[in-house]
Formats: structure tokens, C-alpha cells, sequence
């Protein structure tokens, strides 16, 4: 076969069983010998191989291999790793989670799914631009670009706009299958509304898709029984020619239906079954990846409020504040525009942000009169222990900088902050937010030496600081979001 297969990765023994398994199956396979190389050079004549195939190891077993610490070096390899293999290659696999028979077999699934088929069909021109070649070249760029995304909103848009213009057709519909309610379920975009569509199993050409698992290619949708013609008149959308294929999972059960909706010059061809096909099975597998990316967040998120609660616990004067200060926190970052995963690294280190308080005494956290020297030197440690505390967590890479951030709240502009004396050019404006958000949730709470005052004493008060200890945009954005009533202590 004159597919070109590089492999590449740490794991020099399972490249090497790799290769020389495809090679006993006819594929022109190679390997990089050095374990960090990542560009392979074994063809001199292109600039890359056909198919980009990364085996990863577990980070212990390099560690082990190595006869080194798992240490914060091999972590910032491995997310070197991680982000390489994610941007670059074609299919990543980690070999610890899999045998050597399953590591060969998925890689002939993948071979088989995404190049064999595509590459023995009849060829036949998506239009006079994209040639057989080319479109097997989009859809291994899909396929890179669907295994990067774990956002299942953002994903499921990206496998319909994908498969539309790859398919060259007027829409795609892609239905998840609820196997409980024994239902197709989709989401369809119509201008700046969403309709949810529901379809029972069998019934409608999707419906018989995922009945019966067959790839469905109709040329005259309005004279085939099949055909839900009454979902014309909810969509106001009236479909001629028809593709549709099952989604699988890993175990091989339908999971859903890729449908794609008139072509636009002439009918689907049977190389479009191919590439539907092939498509369908790396969206399965990546809409796989991005559900269980959603219960491990979910559980994330679960852990990290029930952290927060409980150190606020410890004193009930302090009840809710971490998720008063992250909400505060939250809705000034969204306001000044940043982007959605800063925004995410700040809520985070707002919730965790006073972890460091497990380390206080209780007699301190709770004493009603004013605190002595030592008792306030032991108070305002808790933001050296947060910092201490998180940067034992191996947050992943794109959370890296969540001990940080939580740990500079009590920073101040000016260096008079503690724990470290940082000044305005060394705090990041996440670290400016959370410090501005944790002092108006101080002053407008309850403490059991002072009395709450209200949001706009609390507004002032804040503003004597602007530009000295407090970031003075930060401030500008709280007062704004105050007079619109968005921000206020119940």
C-alpha cells in the first residue's frame, strides 16, 4: 500500500510492535527512533507522512525507565507531549491504558475507517476543485481537529459544519441516540432560535438508520415510505436527496446518525457513503471523549465546591463566601471581555482561594475580638498555605496557574500585600479581580468583629485604594456591574 505511516512517541517497544505489525499487513510504516522526535524525516521527499500515529506512556513508567522522580520536569514533558501530539498528529494512544494486541487493533480500525476504504473507492470528483486526493486530505484534518475538541457543544457544531461542506451539501443533521427514552434527539439552528427535534427509533430515514444500522443513500427522499414528511412541515425544510449513516461506539453500538441533506450538484455517490462513514466513526469516538471529558468536569466541579464549602464551614460567619467571591469574580471578568478559559481559570481559584484557612486554628477563624500580632501573622499565612496547598494538585495544563492566582488575592499594587510583597507588575489581572471581589464580599458580609456595610460604602471604600492597592479598571467594571444591579450582597 502506498499509505506512508510514521509513529512516533516515548514508547520505543510498542512503536516498534506497531510498525512491524502494519508492515506485516502491507503498509509502508517507520518509526522514530530518538523518544522525543517529533517531525518524522524518514521520507526525505515529503513534508509529512500520510498518517501521524502517537504512542504515548504512562508518566510513571518513563519516570521508572529513567530512574528519576515523577517530578514537575516530566509533567511539563508530558504536557509537551499532550499538546504536540494533539495539534500534530492523526490518532494518540496511551499504552498504558491498552494491550499490545488492542493498540495494533485500534490503529487498523482507524486505517480502515479514515484511509483503506476511502483510498480503494472508485474515485469521483466532489466538484471540478476537490479531487479525490484532497478530500481524503480534509477528512484526515477533521478527523485531527474533531480528537482536539472536548467541548460537546462546540464539538457537535463542528461535526455538522464539517460534514456539510466536506459532503458538499445543503445541511447535516447529526441525532445522539437517548437509549432509555428509545428516541433520536438533535438540535437544529434556525437564525437565532433552537429547535429540539425528537424522532422514535425506527421511524423516519434516521430513525431506520439507527434500527437497523445500515448507510441509507436516497436519491428522491419524497417518494421513499420511509421519509418523515411531516418533520418538513415543523422544519419548513424540504429534503430530495438523502445520506445517512450510524455513529458507533468503541463496543460498536449505535450511538447516533449522521444525516446529510441535499447534495448540492447531482446525488451522493458511493464514495460519499465511504467518507460519511469514515467521518461518523471518528465523530463517535470523539463525541465518546468529550462526554466522559464532561463527567470527569462535572466531578471536578463537584470536589472543588464541596472543598470550598467546607472550609467556609469552619466558620459560619464565612458561609458562602468562596462562591460569593468567584460569582463577583466571574461576572467582572466577563464583563471585560476575557476569554472563556481565563475566565474558567479564575473561577476556579476563586473557589479554592481561602484553602489555605485548613492550616488556622478554629479559636482564630472565630475569636470575636480583635486578633493579636501573632494570631494576625497566623490569619494572613493562609494565603502562603493556599498557594502551598494547590501546587501539590496536578491541575491540568490549561489550570496551571490556579495556585497562583488564588494564592495572590491579599497581593495589593503597591507591594504592601501579602503573602510575597508583590507589586502591580508581577500580579496577573486574574489575581488583580479576585483580590478587588474578595474584599467587597469582606466588607459586606457579617464578621464577628464589625458589622456589614452596604455595596456603595463598600464601592468607596474600594476606591480609595484604585490605582495604589486595588487595579482601578478592575474597580470601574465592579461599579458599572453594581449600578446594573448584577453584582450585590444579598
Amino acid at each position: 500500500m502506498d499509505i506512508r505511516i510514521a509513529v512516533v512517541g516515548p514508547c520505543a517497544s510498542g512503536k516498534t510492535e506497531l510498525v512491524r505489525a502494519l508492515r506485516a499487513r502491507g503498509y509502508d510504516a517507520r518509526q522514530c527512533v530518538q523518544e522525543h522526535s517529533y517531525v518524522p524525516t524518514m521520507w526525505q521527499h515529503i513534508s509529512r507522512p500520510d498518517v501521524l500515529i502517537y504512542l504515548d506512556a504512562e508518566l510513571p513508567t518513563i519516570a521508572r525507565r529513567r530512574n528519576t522522580d515523577w517530578d514537575e520536569r516530566l509533567l511539563m514533558e508530558q504536557r509537551r507531549r499532550l499538546s504536540h501530539a494533539r495539534a500534530h498528529c492523526d490518532l494518540y494512544l496511551r499504552t498504558d491504558a491498552l494491550s499490545r494486541e488492542e493498540v495494533v487493533q485500534a490503529v487498523l480500525d482507524f486505517l480502515k475507517s479514515s484511509i483503506h476504504e476511502t483510498t480503494n473507492s472508485e474515485q469521483t470528483p466532489l466538484d471540478d476543485t476537490m479531487s479525490h486526493h484532497n478530500r481524503l486530505m480534509t477528512l484526515l484534518e477533521i478527523t485531527r481537529q474533531l480528537t482536539a475538541e472536548t467541548d460537546l457543544d462546540r464539538l457537535l457544531e463542528l461535526i455538522v459544519s464539517r460534514t456539510t461542506k466536506l459532503l458538499g451539501a445543503d445541511r447535516t443533521t447529526l441525532y445522539l441516540l437517548d437509549r432509555e427514552a428509545g428516541e433520536l434527539w438533535s438540535k437544529i439552528a434556525e437564525g437565532t432560535t433552537t429547535m429540539m427535534i425528537r424522532l422514535p427509533v425506527g421511524h423516519g430515514l434516521a430513525g431506520y438508520v439507527a434500527q437497523t444500522g445500515e448507510v441509507v443513500n436516497v436519491q428522491d427522499a419524497q417518494h421513499d415510505p420511509r421519509h418523515a414528511l411531516y418533520f418538513e412541515k415543523i422544519t419548513e425544510y424540504r429534503v430530495d436527496t438523502m445520506l445517512a449513516v450510524p455513529m458507533r461506539d468503541r463496543a460498536g453500538s449505535i450511538t447516533g446518525v449522521v444525516q446529510v441533506l441535499n447534495k448540492r450538484v447531482g446525488v451522493f455517490t458511493t464514495e460519499d457513503e465511504e467518507l460519511l462513514t469514515a467521518l461518523a466513526s471518528s465523530a463517535a469516538i470523539a463525541l465518546e471523549n468529550a462526554r466522559l471529558h464532561a463527567q470527569v468536569q462535572r466531578m471536578l466541579d463537584s470536589v472543588i465546591a464541596t472543598l470550598a464549602a467546607m472550609i467556609d464551614a469552619r466558620d459560619r460567619q464565612m458561609a458562602g463566601h468562596s462562591q460569593r467571591v468567584t460569582d463577583y469574580a466571574v461576572a467582572i471578568a466577563q464583563q471585560m471581555g476575557l476569554p472563556s478559559e481565563r475566565i474558567e481559570l479564575l473561577r476556579i481559584a476563586g473557589l479554592l482561594h481561602d484553602v489555605g484557612k485548613i492550616g488556622v486554628p478554629e479559636a482564630i477563624l472565630t475569636k470575636t475580638s480583635e486578633l493579636t500580632p501573632e494570631e494576625k501573622h497566623i490569619m494572613r499565612d493562609h494565603a502562603r498555605l493556599t498557594g502551598e496547598i494547590l501546587s501539590n494538585v496536578h491541575f491540568s495544563d490549561d489550570l496551571r496557574e490556579v495556585p497562583i492566582i488564588a494564592a495572590q488575592h491579599h497581593e495589593r499594587l503597591d507591594g504592601s500585600g501579602y503573602p510575597n510583597g508583590l507589586r502591580a507588575e508581577e500580579l496577573s489581572l486574574e489575581s488583580r479581580i479576585l483580590a478587588v471581589a474578595d474584599v467587597f464580599d469582606a466588607l459586606t458580609s457579617h464578621r464577628y468583629y464589625r458589622e456589614p456595610v452596604s455595596d456603595q460604602e463598600a464601592l468607596a471604600e474600594i476606591e480609595q485604594g484604585a490605582g495604589v492597592l486595588f487595579d482601578a479598571d478592575v474597580i470601574e467594571i465592579l461599579k458599572l456591574l453594581i449600578a446594573e444591579g448584577k453584582i450585590h450582597h444579598d
